[in-house]
């Protein structure tokens, strides 16, 4: 019996000291930002998206554009490799777009028609011309299916469907 109660003591320490240690973080651990959260795509690359009103100076294939800098960009909606550039909306004289660039800055990447967009949310942000809903309290960078003057249809995290507002 003596030889048994050491043992279960070495036996209870041995326990003890393999369980995994839980450490309470300190103040300045606690407020630095979780690196294991995942971070959406759009914060790693710096946004190029260019804003401006389009002009009535456009073709079935050039597209213009006055920045808000002031400056006129006469682009082409057709890439080098003969793909189509990405439009979202319509092309309307007169309606602001976000849009980014390519083929060293002479075609149109893809733009998104600001101007039907404010017609359905105003809760938006725009990030390399890829459109983020509910950017201050539920980012979801989402696909856009459809917009026009009517709606916008949009596929996060979940399907939007927004109607424009009378």
């Amino acid at each position: 019996m003596k030889r048994i109660l050491p043992l279960l003591f070495l036996l209870l320490l041995l326990v003890t000291g393999c369980r995994k240690k839980v450490e309470t973080p300190t103040e300045a651990e606690a407020a630095a930002p979780d690196s294991t959260l995942p971070t959406p795509s759009h914060a790693a690359a710096p946004d190029t998206t260019i804003y401006g009103v389009a002009t009535d100076d456009f073709g079935m294939s050039t597209f213009a554009l006055v920045t808000e800098r002031g400056d006129t960009l006469d682009l082409m909606r057709s890439h080098d490799d003969g793909t189509d550039a990405t439009f979202y909306g319509d092309v309307v004289p007169g309606h602001r777009y976000a849009l980014t660039l390519t083929d060293h800055g002479n075609s149109v990447g893809t733009a998104l028609n600001l101007t039907q967009l404010e017609a359905t949310t105003k809760d938006y942000a725009v990030h390399n011309a890829r459109l983020i809903l509910h950017p201050a309290t539920h980012p979801d960078t989402v696909n856009i299916e459809r917009l026009d003057g009517k709606m916008l249809v949009a596929r996060g995290r979940h399907l939007y469907r927004l109607p424009a507002r009378k």
